[in-house]
């Protein structure tokens, strides 16, 4: 049977629309993981208006609800799941996506369901979602004799701790390791430089420097003190200072790479 495009795109269905609630537990069913959580649309706004057949599916998540947004989980620092806030009666609730909650959905269940008009995802948050979708399948690995040196000094913990208390300081961190992709020998070190990039918004506000630098300053000292690494920087950048020339250099360093086990 056709997909009923024209009621999909009279409905309004965009990349980042929110199922009611209503909606989503009847789609989610049993996988349903909270009675107030809902469905995000995932699929690209061309592929959910496509005329024809060739898209015979979309991709939503189901974002349940979470008493707070915890900031190393949000602006798509980690790959594996996503904190942000969703506007619902026009008021700011935290919500957690994990990927593995991806449901793929008959694209003509579109033209049955109508987006929630009391829910959607702010600008802010709609571009880190779409950040978050592409990170999964668009970042590096780093080579294992690397993370092992890391780990020897339990360094997922360490780093998260000296970060946690300047995270808002910083709008990325990004990470430059030589060799990028050798398994090296034990007496073969890693050099290593670290760029926190800093919103120039932020540049001028003496409080958010002091405690950037406090952070930068604890994670130079506690890198140089992991076996085989050689810390050649580590710098505050601010986002304009930071260019495109330097992402040749540089790759994300995104929580997924300092993830704790799931106990801890």
């Amino acid at each position: 049977m056709p997909i009923d495009v024209p009621a999909i795109i009279g409905h309004g269905w965009r990349q980042g629309s929110l199922f009611t609630l209503e909606a989503s537990q009847a789609l989610l069913g049993e996988k349903q993981t909270h009675a107030n959580s809902r469905l995000i649309l995932a699929s690209q706004d061309c592929d959910i208006v496509h005329r024809g057949n060739g898209e015979p599916f979309v991709d939503t998540f189901e974002a349940k609800p979470i008493p707070v947004l915890v900031p190393t989980e949000s602006r798509a620092r980690n790959a594996r799941q996503l904190h942000l806030p969703l506007s619902v009666h026009g008021v700011a609730q935290p919500h957690q996506i994990k990927f593995w909650s991806r449901l793929a959905l008959p694209r003509e269940r579109l033209a049955e369901y109508a987006p929630d008009p009391l829910a959607f995802l702010i600008p802010a948050a709609l571009k880190w979602f779409r950040q978050w979708l592409g990170s999964r399948y668009d970042r590096p690995a780093l080579p294992d004799a690397f993370n092992n040196r890391l780990a020897a000094r339990d360094a997922r913990r360490a780093i998260r701790e000296i970060l946690a208390p300047c995270e808002h300081c910083f709008d990325d961190l990004y990470l430059q390791i030589d060799p990028a992709d050798d398994e090296l020998e034990a007496n073969i070190p890693y050099a290593m430089r670290v760029a926190l990039i800093m919103s120039e918004l932020n540049t001028g506000s003496e409080g958010i420097i002091a405690l950037a630098q406090k952070g930068q300053t604890e994670l130079d000292a506690f890198l140089r003190s992991c076996p085989g690494i050689n810390v050649q920087a580590i710098e505050v950048i601010s986002n304009v200072e930071f260019t495109l020339a330097d992402l040749d250099l540089y790759r994300p360093w995104d929580y997924t790479d300092l993830s704790l086990p799931d106990a801890e």
